[in-house]
């Protein structure tokens, strides 16, 4: 299916980037993980970005210069990504980024970033650390991992009644990051954790779910990305396990159901993730327009179209003096697809409502 859309992308935007080269432009780096395990989280960002680009292009580009994003596959490598940001801060036609996209490449590279007072955008990382270095340049049109974590801590306490809890990281620093700040959110509400497997990336999966099956949890809350939270999901049901499974933004990717085993494995699972796009009217037209294409906006899709959506209004508000931008961002409000985007003075959105969502028998995941 991703190859697909992206092949069907590349069809759209061939005769774009044939007129671009001859028209004056306006270079946006965009950075993610288009290659490797996480490549569908990728394919969200990307395919968010594209059509945002696109349609500011339709509507006769910014002052009247086209947008071009230039892609970036750091593959969700840290290594790669910081190589990635010293390339687009020594560009000289690159003005700015949308991305990383992993939590892990996004801290790394975002200090390469805000050293140079260059403006990047994430539309996906979550993680709180990449904001609490308070670099200028840095902003997220996401949430954090310590406000998601408090809903769930609360969701799992007062909503399912439940007494045995168990939290697992993946070892990621996303995952590490998500574990840890949920913790804290159980004991800050005074609810015990009965086990809190985090902080490794050296999981022996089989072993661990033969270990926590055997302690006959009501809840496991597993931080982590998709390909390794479907992996534990579907061992913990082959061992017969039938805790209520509950996760983090980080599994809102169809990979997830593939890993897990299909729609029938995934019933039940619960997660935290930005609001519902559906009861957003901008959302709606633009929904409409991601079907037209076949592209299916999952995951983090609209947070990167609207990542795009604040750039170009930053870039309008500025030129041709682009060093402006980031204080432009912080002084003014955006309209975007995803609602309105104010930033404080972290670059961190004053409001990104996360809400509960499950997974239904069809392997997709609908409000709570």
């Amino acid at each position: 299916m991703y190859k697909f859309i992206k092949t069907l992308f590349l069809v759209l935007f061939s005769g774009l980037f044939c007129h671009l080269s001859t028209a004056e432009t306006i270079k946006i780096g965009l950075a993610g993980p288009f290659s490797g395990p996480y490549v569908a989280a990728g394919d969200q960002q990307w395919i968010g970005a594209m059509l945002a680009v696109d349609d500011i292009n339709e509507k006769g580009g910014i002052n009247g210069n086209k947008l071009m994003l230039v892609n970036a596959d750091d593959a969700c490598n840290p290594k790669k990504a910081e190589k990635i940001a010293r390339k687009f801060v020594n560009s000289k036609e690159v003005i700015a980024v949308i991305g990383h996209n992993c939590s892990s490449t996004t801290l790394a590279a975002s200090k390469i970033y805000g050293e140079a007072n260059m403006l990047m955008i994430t539309p996906a990382s979550t993680n709180p650390d990449i904001t609490e270095h308070q670099y200028h340049s840095i902003f997220r049109t996401c949430g954090r991992d310590d406000s998601q974590a408090e809903l769930a801590a609360n969701f799992i306490t007062n909503k399912l009644n439940a007494k045995n809890i168990i939290i697992v990281s993946d070892g990621s620093v996303y995952g590490n990051g998500l574990s840890n700040s949920t913790k804290k959110a159980f004991e800050k509400i005074g609810t015990n954790v009965t086990l809190f497997q985090g902080n490794s990336s050296e999981n022996n999966y089989p072993e661990l779910a033969e270990k926590i099956s055997k302690l006959n949890p009501d809840v496991i809350y597993f931080g982590g990305l998709q390909t390794d939270a479907g992996n534990f999901l579907k061992l913990l049901r082959e061992r017969g396990n039938k805790a209520i499974f509950v996760g983090g933004d980080g599994i809102a990717s169809p990979d997830f159901v593939r890993a897990a085993g299909g729609p029938n494995m995934v019933q039940d699972v619960y997660m935290t993730f930005f609001r519902d796009p559906s009861s957003i009217p901008e959302a709606k037209k633009a929904i409409k327009k991601f079907e037209e294409k076949r592209a299916i906006p999952t995951g983090y899709t609209l947070n990167a179209y609207a990542a795009v959506q604040a750039l170009a209004e930053a870039i309008k508000n500025t030129s041709p003096n682009y060093s402006k931008m980031s204080d432009w961002l912080h002084q003014n409000k955006v309209d975007s697809i995803i609602g309105t985007l104010e930033w404080n003075e972290k670059g961190d959105l004053k409001e990104a409502p996360f809400i509960i969502y499950k997974w239904n028998d069809e392997g997709n995941y609908e409000p709570y």
